[in-house]
């Protein structure tokens, strides 16, 4: 096993690790309308399955499109989940979400994640305009969700700046394009990590 293989296996374990801490001392809410639930719901599957699968197959190269695929969605993801905790957190006053079980969910492992995904996880598969969509449609669907059910009544929003006016719909665009900009930026980073000798030509 390669040493890159190493670092993202032991990181891979530690994402799974603070996951399931997170979701333990995080018991009493666990609904996945939480989007920090479901960011790291997502993380444990793509990083066990990335644990299993490198453990078994020893190099990343060997491992299914759809490992990296994944992990790369999870990452997004969790990434943001910390970027809007913060801009939640920001708007009430109180960054009490990065307490405790927060703390793991929301700082912690987006940020571990991240690294490993874009240091150690280079996948020259990765390098495809359609690639992009693995990280977008998550991102999409849960905000296009949460926005539709807080104007229809239908939720109470999790989120100060979804309060089911029209600015709602501003919101969510500008929540998309975050979206693609981080993919962009988390596929190039990892691209850039990836060894000469098997990048695209």
């Amino acid at each position: 096993m390669v040493k890159n293989s190493k670092f993202a296996l032991i990181l891979n374990a530690t994402v799974v690790a603070l996951a399931v801490a997170g979701i333990v001392l995080n018991k009493n809410d666990l609904s996945p309308l939480n989007l920090s639930n479901t960011a790291n719901y997502l993380a444990l599957v793509a990083s066990l399955l990335f644990v299993v699968m490198i453990v078994s197959k020893k190099e990343q190269k060997e491992l299914p499109f759809f490992v990296p695929a994944l992990r790369f969605a999870s990452t997004v993801l969790l990434v943001i989940n910390l970027l809007v905790t913060v801009l939640n957190s920001a708007l009430n006053g109180d960054f009490a979400s990065f307490m405790n079980a927060g703390l793991l969910m929301n700082l912690v492992n987006p940020i571990i994640s991240f690294v490993s995904f874009i240091l150690f996880e280079a996948d020259r598969r990765l390098n495809k305009k359609t690639t992009i969509w693995f990280g977008m449609i998550p991102v999409l669907v849960y905000f296009t969700l949460i926005t539709v059910m807080v104007m229809a009544s239908k939720l109470s929003s999790p989120y100060s700046f979804i309060n089911g006016t029209s600015l709602d719909v501003a919101y969510l665009v500008a929540i998309i394009v975050v979206a693609y900009i981080v993919c962009r930026f988390t596929l190039i980073q990892n691209q850039k990590h990836t060894p000469r000798r098997v990048r695209k030509a």
